[in-house]
């Protein structure tokens, strides 16, 4: 009982490696190319659609992020997911959204 208590303290404490959260990456832009579509969440949920805009000079950490969230996911089943709803990103008073 210790043990497992300890471990989800530990993984509360660290957090969950398969999510990711939009607290970490910038959001600044002055317009609307400055701001790239990006999946918040579980990665390891199949259909991830973007849901969220960040700044694109984080892209690449952002994808660095990804791509080890999804190593943590380990194999996914094949899943054939519909179309991603097309929501460009914005600029909207220095801040990037979608």
């Amino acid at each position: 009982m210790r043990i497992a208590f300890l471990a989800l303290l530990f993984a509360a404490a660290c957090g969950d490696p398969r999510i990711l959260d939009g607290k970490t990456y910038s959001k600044a832009c002055t317009v609307a190319s400055d701001c790239v579509g990006v999946f918040f969440g579980n990665q390891c949920e199949p259909c991830g659609c973007p849901n969220a805009a960040i700044a694109t000079s984080d892209r690449v950490t952002y994808e660095a992020d990804r791509s080890n969230a999804l190593a943590a996911c380990g194999p996914r089943p094949a899943i054939a997911c519909g179309p991603c709803q097309d929501r460009p990103p914005v600029c909207t008073a220095g801040a990037c959204g979608l």
